[in-house]
């Protein structure tokens, strides 16, 4: 099954605020989407400090950030394969963030690319 697929068949499991249709159209307008057969990564720019302060305000509510304001990556969904999806971001910011579902709760990462993209080459 491709990563796409794959999305699509965990947003029917788990439906979220909207559909995953509706966030790819968000993230077309305002941040990124590229779809492989070997991954699918959906994105936007985002202010770090917002991330930690206020959470999951910024997350749900979906901010969008200025270019040059950014220094932060928000991944909203992500299958595949990771070590090959880094290459494609739209422009260079010094951090990656993402939530971990766990259970009932969500957990935010954050890390610098860098180390992500040394991280999943390992992997």
């Amino acid at each position: 099954m491709s990563p796409y697929l794959q999305l699509c068949e965990k947003y029917e499991k788990h439906p979220q605020a909207e559909s995953f249709g509706h966030y790819i159209s968000w993230h077309m307008e305002h941040g990124f989407v590229y779809s492989t057969p070997d991954f699918f990564i959906m994105g936007r720019p985002i202010r770090r400090y917002k991330l930690e302060e206020e959470t999951q305000e910024a997350i749900d509510r979906m901010f969008i950030f200025e270019r040059q304001k950014a220094d932060c990556w928000y991944i909203h969904a992500m299958s595949g394969d990771m070590n090959r999806a880094w290459d494609i971001l739209p422009y260079p910011l010094g951090y990656v963030a993402w939530e971990r579902v766990e259970g009932s709760g969500r957990r935010l990462q954050i890390t610098s690319t860098e180390t992500l993209r040394r991280l999943s080459k390992i992997a």
